[in-house]
């Protein structure tokens, strides 16, 4: 992992949205934590995979599919990967 503090939801943000524009393109709209990856962003299920593979060797973390299926929103994203940064970064 790099030197960044990826246990601060802010930068996690700043990082996925990194991410999401990196696989899909810039987005007509603001990504912020109340956007719907769907709704929203417009991102079809497959863009997803492509982001949750990214994001999963971005943040050094492991996302299941059971909470992949789970997340709608960026800000549910985040929360899930602030807190599997923080576990991860507990048990190391």
């Amino acid at each position: 992992m790099s030197d960044i503090n990826l246990t601060d939801s802010t930068t996690v943000l700043a990082t996925l949205t990194e991410v999401i524009e990196e696989i899909a393109g810039p987005r007509s709209v603001a990504i912020t934590r109340e956007a719907a990856f769907d709704a929203d962003l417009g991102l079809d299920s497959l863009t997803m995979v492509e982001i949750i593979v990214v994001a999963e060797e971005r943040f050094d973390i492991k996302i299941p599919d059971s909470a992949f299926a789970e997340m709608t929103t960026v800000g549910e994203a985040v929360d899930f990967i602030t807190e599997s940064v923080k576990a991860a970064k507990a048990s190391a």
